[in-house]
């Protein structure tokens, strides 16, 4: 429902969310000394915030 919507990762005092291509590739951001979260747990991070923002365009029973 939303046309455009920008998931920002990298602000304030988080960490790195790696996908599974960056755990497979190695890459810094891919260890355990630059994040907290696996590549589960982004992808549960976008299902909630896909969840949270679909609920903001339910339509109500009227429309």
């Amino acid at each position: 429902p939303a046309l455009q919507t920008f998931i920002i990762q990298l602000c304030g005092p988080g960490s790195y969310v790696p996908n599974a291509r960056a755990v497979r590739g190695g890459s810094y951001s891919a260890i355990i000394e630059s994040n907290n979260v696996g590549p589960q747990g982004g992808q549960v991070l976008t299902e909630e915030t896909l969840k949270s923002i679909n609920g903001q365009f339910k339509k109500s029973a009227s429309d």
